[in-house]
């Protein structure tokens, strides 16, 4: 849970940082680190996915640090800058937002299908305050 806060804290200051919340670097992390967390919340035994986790975390930071890179560095956003404005510089994507609420939509589809697959049952732990153990989902 620790790993999944801190995957979530690296997207929520690429939040503040690129302005946006569609942004690579803010829907990675905050997307890792929702899944982290609710993996953490429904399974007993997550050690087994540690290393994932850190090198989750990992690709996080770098995807943060090459945003960060490329809005510092990057010739045609620092001439925008002293251009008119910086908004007018900001290419354009139709229907991003909706784009973006359908993946996450199919994501979270997927994710049911996954625990349904495997006999999982939201009734049955919604009744019952005993967590999934790696027994259940084999």
């Amino acid at each position: 849970m620790l790993l999944g806060t801190m995957i979530l804290a690296v997207g929520f200051c690429a939040r503040v940082t690129e302005g946006s919340w569609i942004a690579p670097a803010t829907l990675f992390a905050v997307l890792w680190g929702g899944y982290v967390i609710a993996a953490s919340v429904f399974f007993v035994d997550p050690e087994v996915m540690v290393g994932g986790v850190v090198w989750v975390f990992l690709a996080a930071l770098a995807v943060y640090a090459g945003s960060i890179f490329g809005r510092t560095t990057l010739p045609a956003i620092r001439a925008a800058a002293r251009g008119p404005s910086l908004v007018e510089a900001t290419p354009v994507f139709p229907h991003i937002r909706l784009i973006a609420a359908l993946s996450v939509v199919v994501g979270l589809g997927e994710i049911y299908y996954l625990f349904a697959r495997h006999g999982y049952s939201w009734r049955e732990k919604s009744r019952s305050r005993n967590p999934i153990t790696a027994s259940e989902v084999k």
